[in-house]
């Protein structure tokens, strides 16, 4: 097929120069010599620069470049005639992404030059030679892929990180390519451990992090909430590698990650015990589904309410003057809820001195029941460490090679299956048996209500009441039930 070329007047070709680097090396040619070799061709050629675009450490094997769409959508709308690049591979790396750029070029009766690689690509030889070009470097991009493949395996079977970068709270060697604790960092991370279980967010880590000066190791930058989170959700500083899940069905883009992942043992030391990461990652979880409302909640009774119709959680809407109320957030509700808040709050703080008589009644009628109770615990505790340890090995051996993706799929999900059924019986017998537990949050919640903040006061009482709220037929108050999080699963 012939490319649309376009008949111009005596004016000179408008050219763009597209740029690009994916990384900054001593080896590699920076954004400002490319630039200049571009603008030298373009000075050559009789070419009017008409805009530079670049994209700065970003790989050709992805499409998903800003700069690289500009161009060619100035092409497109006829701003520009030609694009020039330093070299055919700065356009894109990937088969399907090349042919459709060039299609899309010369498709709108464009050219696309290079000011290194001088190809004529008005016949029919200049084009099969840039496309041989382009096709060297395809394959020299895979050709590197699979060598990165090879020694992420290679590292992973060693118990080794997929690269020797700096990591915070660890001094790295690179002749035995070995992490060791560092003194003065390694305090550091155990304390953004203890502070996450404690209450404190990633934006107050971050902050925390700033304000005593330390920085990233990798970037050389300020920590922000975002590189805090990947930190910590990694799991090396307790002993882990995450990688991503081997058994994963789907294809991924360079770059991208579908958020399924892998934790194997590695073999550097620990800087969190096993109890503390667990407690990390439960921590996470639950305020990872947490609405944002209710991370930092300006009313004691946020979270609380419950629709009695549709069964979602209600929200605080402050009204004129000092009238606020409780009502059903959901849109979709066929008979929303609503109550005043100071009725609410009532019905809490007189449900609140029942939770103690009922925990002596049940502890009465339970008595010499602990040690069974804590024998019960003991063994679901152990067989839910046993799937979690099961689950790991298996992961390990499908990084190793020892057993087939097919055999790992249906292992791991029956393994899962057994993890998720332990953890739910473990969830409710605790629940069960932490009444005690109950009735003194109960009791400190009366003592010192007036006294404790609003956010504190609504995630204790988020751990032991659940109130629905129905809503009457007659036009009367709606009635507000307590109940506590141990008689039912609705938490």
């Amino acid at each position: 097929m012939r490319p649309n070329l376009r008949i111009v007047g005596e004016r000179p070709l408008r050219a763009v120069l597209y740029l690009r680097q994916s990384k900054t090396r001593e080896d590699s040619i920076s954004i400002e010599l490319q630039e200049a070799s571009c603008r030298e061709y373009a000075a050559r050629m009789g070419y009017d620069v008409v805009d530079v675009l670049s994209d700065p450490g970003i790989s050709g094997r992805t499409w998903d470049r800003p700069a690289v769409q500009r161009s060619l959508a100035m092409v497109e709308a006829r701003d520009a005639d030609v694009i020039v690049v330093w070299k055919w591979s700065r356009l894109a790396r990937n088969r399907r992404d090349w042919a459709v750029a060039v299609d899309k070029i010369e498709g709108a009766g464009g050219r696309l030059e290079s000011s290194t690689e001088a190809v004529d690509t008005t016949t029919s030889t200049g084009r099969f030679t840039r496309g041989m070009l382009a096709e060297l470097a395809a394959f020299e991009s895979d050709r590197i892929g699979d060598m990165w493949r090879e020694t992420h395996t290679r590292r992973r079977k060693l118990g080794l990180p997929h690269s020797g970068s700096p990591r915070m709270g660890y001094a790295y060697d690179p002749e035995s390519k070995t992490y060791s604790p560092d003194p003065e960092t390694a305090d550091i991370v155990r304390e953004l451990y203890r502070r996450y279980i404690a209450g404190d967010g990633l934006q107050a880590l971050s902050t925390w992090l700033r304000d005593i000066g330390v920085e990233s190791p990798r970037s050389k930058t300020l920590w922000t909430h975002r590189g805090v989170a990947s930190f910590m959700d990694g799991g090396f500083p307790a002993g882990y590698l995450r990688i991503h899940d081997p058994a994963c069905p789907e294809r991924h883009p360079s770059g991208k990650s579908c958020g399924r992942w892998a934790f194997v043992e590695g073999t550097h030391e620990a800087l969190i015990d096993e109890a503390t990461w667990e407690a990390y990652r439960a921590a996470r979880a639950k305020r990872t589904v947490l609405p944002r409302r209710l991370v930092a909640p300006a009313s004691a009774m946020s979270g609380l309410g419950v629709c009695d119709t549709c069964g979602q959680r209600m929200s605080l809407h402050r009204g004129q003057k000092t009238i606020h109320r409780i009502r059903c957030a959901n849109r979709q509700c066929t008979g929303p809820a609503m109550i005043r808040y100071d009725a609410f709050e009532e019905a809490v703080l007189a449900w609140l001195p029942t939770v103690a008589q009922g925990v002596d009644e049940e502890a009465d009628a339970a008595e010499g029941t602990n040690a069974a109770q804590s024998v019960e615990r003991d063994r679901l505790r152990r067989q839910l460490d046993e799937t979690e340890r099961a689950l790991q090995r298996l992961t390990v051996d499908l990084a190793r090679g020892l057993v087939p993706a097919s055999a790992y799929e249906g292992a791991r999900d029956e393994l899962d299956g057994e993890r998720q059924a332990l953890e739910a019986k473990l969830r409710a017998f605790e629940r069960r048996t932490a009444m005690p537990a109950h009735a003194e949050a109960a009791a400190l919640l009366l003592e010192r209500w007036e006294e404790m903040p609003p956010a504190e006061v609504s995630s204790m009482l988020r751990e032991i009441v659940v109130v629905r709220v129905t809503r009457r037929a007659d036009d009367q108050p709606a009635t507000a039930t307590p109940r506590g999080t141990w008689e039912t699963a609705s938490t």
